[in-house]
């Protein structure tokens, strides 16, 4: 409901957003898909910071539900370090807390109205249509999901996107040889959103590749062994991302006209 439904710009837009949210540093990336929907669709920032911080949050739940998932179907021989166990119960909270405030927000949308125009009271006129203005494209962002139907299409499909995930690193896994199982693949993509949730360097470099050795450390593999699976792997992580972003800018993705 926020922009014209222009399918294609839309999917350049995506894949010019993937790139930047890789390239640029301390995950100042996310900010690119909401400037390139309010630049070539004119929809407004805050609401797409809005739609944004939804997206994400259903990607951060659904990858920490698919982590307990994973922990499951585990060996009762395979121990989970605790700071890793901790950092997924942190991201279901985080994510299951946010997914609340705005469902929340959705329902009381009056209330909330009220309640931050009564906060905001004391300041300037302009200040105060400001925030309010915010608030409002906020909130259209949140409506992205009008109904239970689409809901349910966008989870699903945001399931579908990790398990293809967890499909690629459980190839590569077999790749190198190694008996292990679709619920390693399942998990390494998962101890790898974890770590890259940290604000880091570009392309996640470094964070990237200890995410990797400390997932496949549960099952005995050596960090040399894990370091050649990291050098396989990232490498051709790059080559995706950058070929969809080069797609996504020379097709009018980065131009003045979607």
């Amino acid at each position: 409901p926020l922009a014209p439904n222009d399918q294609a710009a839309l999917v350049r837009i995506g894949h010019l957003g993937m790139f930047m949210m890789m390239f640029m540093p301390l995950r100042l990336g996310e900010l690119a898909r909401p400037y390139l929907m309010r630049r070539k669709l004119g929809v407004a920032l805050s609401s797409g910071l809005g739609a944004a911080a939804l997206e994400r949050t259903l990607d951060g739940l659904c990858v920490a539900l698919l982590f307990f998932l994973g922990i499951a179907s585990l060996e009762s021989s395979i121990v989970v370090p605790e700071l890793l166990e901790n950092a997924g119960w942190m991201s279901l909270a985080l994510f299951g807390g946010i997914l609340m405030g705005i469902v929340g927000s959705l329902v009381a949308q009056e209330q909330v109205r009220a309640a931050l125009a009564f906060c905001v009271r004391p300041l300037p006129a302009s200040v105060r249509e400001k925030v309010l203005m915010l608030h409002r494209g906020v909130m259209d962002g949140f409506k992205t999901l009008p109904d239970f139907k689409t809901a349910s299409v966008v989870i699903g499909v945001t399931v579908v996107i990790w398990l293809m995930n967890a499909l690629v690193f459980y190839l590569a896994l077999k790749a190198f040889g190694w008996s292990l199982g679709f619920e390693t693949g399942v998990l390494l993509a998962c101890i790898l959103v974890l770590a890259i949730m940290i604000p880091a360097g570009p392309g996640f470099l470094g964070t990237y590749q200890a995410a990797l050795t400390l997932g496949l450390s549960l099952w005995g593999v050596s960090e040399t062994d894990a370091a050649a699976y990291g050098l396989v792997v990232y490498p051709l992580t790059l080559m995706v991302v950058s070929s969809f972003g080069a797609y996504g800018y020379w097709s009018g993705g980065g131009s003045k006209t979607p």
